[in-house]
Formats: C-alpha cells, sequence, structure tokens
C-alpha cells in the first residue's frame, strides 16, 4: 500500500509540473492574429455586440463575465488568454499600469451612441441638435481628445455647470460604467467622456443629471422600463437595437481590440500588495477618497436590511395569524404565499418588482419590498413550527386554568416559542444581511456594488473583497447580539 501511495503522489506531481509547462508555454506563445486564437478561451462583457458577433466562433471558447473588472482580474490570472473588448474603454495608461496590451483590433468598425425609448423622440432630436453644435464648433473633438488621451484620470477638470440651479426635472441617466475615461467616480462626482457631454446636455436644455449605475446588460430593460430617460456606457449602434430604441447621431466611432498580457511589461502584483498592507490600504481606501463608496454602500445595505426586518416581521404576524386561523381559505392562501416565495430566486423577484410591478418606486424601496416580503414568510413559518414545537398540553391547561387565548400565549407559549424560533430567526436575519448583496442588479450602490465599483477603478480583487467580507462579518456578529439583547428582553415581558 504504501508504494502505491508513493507511486501515486509522484504522478501527481508530474501532472502538475507538465500542465504547469504546458500553461507556461501558451503563455509564451504571443497572439498577434486572430489564427492564434486557436483553442484560446476569450472573455467578453455580458450583453455586448462582441458577445453576439463572435459567439458563432469555432476556433476558440468565449466566455462571459458582468465587469470589466472581472475580465482583467481573469486576464491576470490566466483564466483566460484575452479580452474581447472595446479600445475606448482600456486606454494605454490603464494598460501599461497592470501590464496589459492590445494584440490586435477588430475590422469592423462600432459607432457609439446614447439610447432613448422610441416614446421619447423630443429629447433624441433636442441632443442630435446640441450635439451637432458641438460638431460644428470643433468642442467635440476638443472633448474627444481630452479624455482618450489624458495621462492621469484622478486630475481632470469638468466643465462648471450648476446643476443645482437648472429649472428643469432631473434627466436620468443609466450607465454601466465606473473605469475611465467613458465614466467613473471619485468620491461623489461623476467623470468621464460621456459624463462631459451629458453634463453639457442638460446644461443646454435646463436640466440637472443624475446618475444611476447598472450592468451593462440591464441598461436597456432600465430604459424600456422608464426608470432612466438616456441609456449611455459606449451604446453602439445595431440594427437590431435602431428598431427597438430611438438612438441618438453617433458621438464617437471605436473598434474592438483583443487583449492579452503583456509578459514584458512590470506590473502591479497583488501578491506584494498583500505583503505591503498599508500601500494597498491607501491605494484602495485613502485614494481619490474611495473609501466614500464602501461608507455609501454600508448605510444603504443597513437601511434596507433594518427596514425589511420591521416591515418583514410586522407582515409575518399576520401571515402567522392566517396560518393558524381556522378559516380554512386563510390557511391555505398563507401557505400558498409561503410556497411561492420560496420558488422564487431572490434575483428574479427584485427584477420583476423593480422593472414590471413597481416601476415608480426607488431601487431601495423596491428592496425593500421584495426583502419584506421574502422575510415575513420565513418569520411566519419559523413561528408556527415553533409554537406547534410547544405543544397543545400547555394550552389546555391554559384554558382549563381561565385564561383568554391572547393571555395563552402572552404568559404561556409565546415565550417557550420565542425562546425555540430564537436561533432560527437569527439565522434568517444574517441571512438577510448576506442576500442584500445582490440589490446592484436594480441599480443600488450596495456594500458589493462599492467593493465592484473600487475595483473597477484599481482593477485589484483581493483587498476590495477582503474589506467588505470583514464589514459583512463585523454586521452578521453584531445582528446576533443585537437579537440575543431584544430576545431576552422581550421574554422578560
Amino acid at each position: 500500500m504504501k508504494r502505491l501511495f508513493y507511486l501515486l503522489c509522484i504522478t501527481l506531481c508530474l501532472v502538475s509540473c507538465n500542465r504547469k509547462q504546458e500553461k507556461q508555454a501558451n503563455e509564451n506563445q504571443e497572439i498577434q492574429t486572430e489564427k492564434d486564437l486557436e483553442g484560446k478561451v476569450v472573455g467578453t462583457l455580458t450583453g455586448t455586440c462582441f458577445e453576439i458577433d463572435f459567439a458563432g466562433r469555432s476556433d476558440f471558447r468565449l466566455v462571459r463575465q458582468p465587469t470589466l473588472s472581472d475580465l482583467i482580474a481573469s486576464l491576470r490570472k490566466g483564466r483566460i488568454d484575452a479580452i474581447l473588448y472595446d479600445e475606448i474603454s482600456l486606454p494605454d495608461t490603464l494598460l501599461h499600469r497592470y501590464g496589459i496590451k492590445m494584440a490586435f483590433s477588430t475590422e469592423k468598425s462600432y459607432p457609439c451612441a446614447f439610447a432613448c425609448t422610441k416614446s421619447n423622440l423630443d429629447l433624441v432630436n433636442k441632443f442630435n441638435e446640441f450635439l451637432a453644435r458641438l460638431k460644428s464648433s470643433g468642442e467635440l473633438s476638443n472633448i474627444t481628445d481630452k479624455w482618450m488621451n489624458a495621462t492621469d484620470y484622478t486630475h481632470m477638470e469638468m466643465p462648471d455647470i450648476q446643476s443645482d440651479s437648472l429649472p428643469g426635472e432631473p434627466l436620468i441617466v443609466g450607465t454601466s460604467y465606473t473605469t475611465a475615461p467613458i465614466s467613473y467616480m471619485i468620491g461623489n462626482e461623476w467623470y468621464g467622456l460621456e459624463i462631459e457631454i451629458l453634463n453639457r446636455f442638460g446644461e443646454y436644455i435646463g436640466r440637472p443629471v443624475q446618475y444611476h449605475l447598472f450592468d451593462f446588460a440591464a441598461i436597456i430593460p432600465a430604459l424600456q422600463s422608464g426608470k432612466i430617460d438616456i441609456a449611455g456606457g459606449v451604446i453602439f449602434v445595431t440594427e437590431e437595437r435602431q428598431k427597438k430604441l430611438a438612438l441618438t447621431d453617433v458621438y464617437y466611432h471605436c473598434h474592438g481590440g483583443f487583449f492579452v498580457r503583456d509578459l514584458s511589461a512590470k506590473t502591479e502584483d497583488e501578491a506584494s500588495d498583500f505583503v505591503n498592507f498599508k500601500e494597498s490600504f491607501n491605494k484602495n481606501l485613502i485614494v481619490e477618497n474611495r473609501w466614500v463608496f464602501l461608507a455609501r454602500g454600508l448605510k444603504v445595505t443597513l437601511e434596507i436590511t433594518l427596514l425589511s426586518m420591521i416591515f418583514g416581521s410586522m407582515l409575518g404576524i399576520g401571515l402567522l395569524a392566517m396560518r393558524r386561523s381556522q378559516r380554512r381559505w386563510l390557511n391555505k392562501t398563507a401557505k400558498v404565499y409561503s410556497s411561492v416565495l420560496r420558488g422564487i430566486p431572490m434575483v428574479v423577484l427584485l427584477m420583476i418588482l423593480f422593472y414590471i410591478v413597481l416601476v415608480g418606486f426607488s431601487g431601495v424601496g423596491v428592496a425593500v419590498v421584495a426583502f419584506s416580503m421574502t422575510f415575513a414568510s420565513s418569520f411566519a413559518a419559523t413561528m408556527d413550527n415553533a409554537i406547534q414545537a410547544v405543544g397543545n398540553q400547555q394550552r389546555e391547561a391554559g384554558e382549563a386554568m381561565g385564561f383568554t387565548e391572547i393571555q395563552i400565549f402572552r404568559y404561556i407559549t409565546g415565550p417557550q416559542a420565542l425562546k425555540r424560533a430564537l436561533p432560527q430567526f437569527k439565522g434568517e436575519a444574517i441571512a438577510l444581511i448576506k442576500n442584500t448583496s445582490v440589490v446592484g442588479y436594480v441599480a443600488i450602490q450596495d456594500l458589493t456594488r462599492a467593493c465592484d465599483m473600487i475595483r473597477a477603478r484599481t482593477f485589484e480583487a483581493f483587498f476590495p473583497l477582503l474589506f467588505i467580507t470583514i464589514i459583512y462579518f463585523i454586521l452578521a456578529w453584531l445582528m446576533s447580539k443585537f437579537l440575543d439583547y431584544i430576545f431576552k428582553i422581550a421574554i422578560k415581558i
């Protein structure tokens, strides 16, 4: 047996070494043309034209990821061999900084525009009129050169526009980018090529501009549901999009590019950042006041969690009364409600409410409604099971002593049920905190979205994720202690 064990260990070591050599050989094989992509893994962003144009390729495997920072992290870790993306979003400064280079560009050129709904043609016409003036005066060319040729995006100047003094209703813009030079945030302020164009347009029509961040695949649904007035984020003009949307005139033409690792470049390595914790802490939180993202995200996460617990518990008490009602139709209704809520994924429920049912609600309002509904179902089931576990004998004893139903619950079954329900209730409350991490799908800047925004600026994965992991852990621990305290008081009363 020992010989067999040693033989197995040697075999595994040889296989591991062979795979490492193959990986190094593949890395050293330079990608310069489309022929070099054969057998490779290419990553692109979900919902882009590249996904459609290159989906049928058989010479390489196309994988989709939700954000540019995820793509770059995968490329640097060797999980993919190349990134297929538009050249406008990866300027030379970022390429050099992270050891990435463009191997070659696509033959096809993609015109970039903004999108509105067909019912909002007046806004499109005003924008086209505004854009024509920018082009004729040469300002558009100056703006484009300014952003595309910049070397330091931390100290870019934006036009001085007093949005608060503009008389019109806010112009709601949706974007999916938090990377320079398209659109990105420093503290509470938005910067970028599209941001400057849209801010100038807002001044032109007398409307202050407000920006909301969506995943790229969610931009068009948000536009069609009326959540935003204009969709940005490098919208390529395609025949299919022109049929469904009202696209503005083109403000920029760009090519797609295949981006690969530059093996000869000296890159910023996350492993070295781990050793130099102070430098990484400064880069991820202090530079550009990036801690503001986490602070704002923490506030939103706490708002959603606490409000959902309060309203969910109130709704759960009503569901509990229905579950224990002698009227069959009430009992059945409560059980069907719980079954339906358990069968719908939280992300799907959020998007249904946000895009279809509660169109007039804010993202936070929709999230509170969605999580309250699911928490109420869990609360009612937990308390119902706990009350049943107490047993009917004690209830019957209380009736024999002349107690009313309320007194029986107040003095006999209630305290015992609370003790039995506490562990599961705590688990549901902690799960609620963690489940709020999906609210970014409906343009809410919670903790997880804040982490994504930091990663989009630093293209680091480890430290932003470490920060929010610690924050979520502390929140869960505090919630557990808080509920222990509340339940002790409730049982004494």
